[in-house]
């Protein structure tokens, strides 16, 4: 089963070991020495819940990851607005859209919390943070150069900002129920359901108290590269045909089972599912 959460105290150890895995790693935090959970007290402190929190991605009681909001020039009420966005992920989990569901929930916070603006502080080197900021619609703002020193090997840092456009569309919310999330993946899970026709395993929706549904591809499954590549919400419609009128389809509609239909279409390059349920 896996959540995301709120950190807390007894959540310390576990941020500061997969933080020190990125230390150790090199290249990936400007620390060039591994912290303590003592460093590392206060910083957890002044985090809380109301007021730039720390999420944990949690899998069956193992933390897996951690995103944190920080003051951006802490004391400047002119950028009150904006926070600083840090994120680590448990060396033998990458690359399995941990970091992109935690992303996606910060994003989702924003309004909540008061914030307009994020801003990402990073290596320029850091091809992978790079890769997860640009997905979500990051844009390079500011370089640095060559101000890094890792022992006589030189980088530059990249500033990436995100906003909220004042005149971003809000979502239905009744017309669009959120459903689930799909997240590719290349780790079997427990209790894999094969899908034999479309040559893919899937895992968890029925554990996952947020509906996060992990798939594991074979060879030749025949379902687009955006869908098998890149995480997917799905979202409850009333009416499938009506709900995809008018949108890119990259999967026609179709029936996996007894009253259900669903179709994927494309997004600003993201693949979105969409379901009727008449069962």
């Amino acid at each position: 089963m896996s959540k995301i959460r709120y950190a807390t105290i007894n959540d310390l150890p576990a941020i500061v070991k997969i933080y020190n895995q990125a230390v150790r790693r090199g290249f990936q935090t400007a620390d060039t020495e591994p912290l303590s959970v003592e460093d590392r007290k206060e910083w957890l402190l002044a985090h809380t819940p109301e007021d730039y929190p720390i999420y944990i991605f949690e899998q069956n009681g193992k933390i897996l990851g951690w995103i944190s909001l920080s003051p951006y020039r802490k004391g400047r009420k002119a950028l009150r607005q904006v926070a600083e966005v840090s994120y680590y992920i448990e060396e033998t989990h990458q690359r399995q859209g941990i970091g992109s569901s935690l992303m996606a929930h910060v994003i989702n916070q924003m309004p909540g919390l008061n914030l307009r603006s994020l801003i990402a502080i990073l290596l320029d080197v850091n091809d992978g943070s790079i890769g997860l900021l640009e997905k979500f619609g990051f844009e390079k703002w500011a370089h640095l150069p060559h101000i890094a020193d890792f022992g006589g090997k030189q980088c530059g840092q990249f500033f990436y900002g995100y906003q909220i456009k004042k005149d971003r569309k809000i979502m239905d919310q009744k017309k669009y129920r959120y459903h689930h999330i799909g997240i590719p993946t290349i780790k079997k899970h427990k209790n894999e359901k094969y899908f034999e026709k479309l040559k893919f395993y899937h895992a968890g929706y029925e554990e996952s108290e947020f509906g996060i549904e992990w798939m594991r591809f074979e060879e030749g499954c025949p379902l687009p590269d955006l869908v098998k590549k890149l995480p997917h919400p799905a979202f409850e419609v009333d009416d499938l045909d009506e709900a995809i009128q008018g949108r890119k389809i990259i999967i026609p509609p179709n029936s996996p089972s007894e009253g259900i239909r669903v179709a994927f279409i494309e997004e600003e390059g993201a693949p979105i599912e969409l379901l009727e349920d008449k069962s």
